[in-house]
């Protein structure tokens, strides 16, 4: 399974990717598994429900 790059994610939830990075960092979101490129591959992780 391929998944989709931290990137789209952050984009998809309407957040910014240091949001993203930083929900990995203390442990809100599990740190995705790297693409051989070292890209994150956040493919297990679905976005929420959209900000007002």
């Amino acid at each position: 399974m391929r998944g989709i790059t931290a990137g789209q994610l952050a984009k998809a939830a309407s957040v910014n990717l240091e949001t993203i990075r930083s929900y990995e960092n203390i442990g809100l979101m599990p740190e995705p598994p790297r693409t051989r490129g070292s890209h994150s591959a956040c493919g297990h992780v679905a976005p929420g429900p959209r900000r007002a």
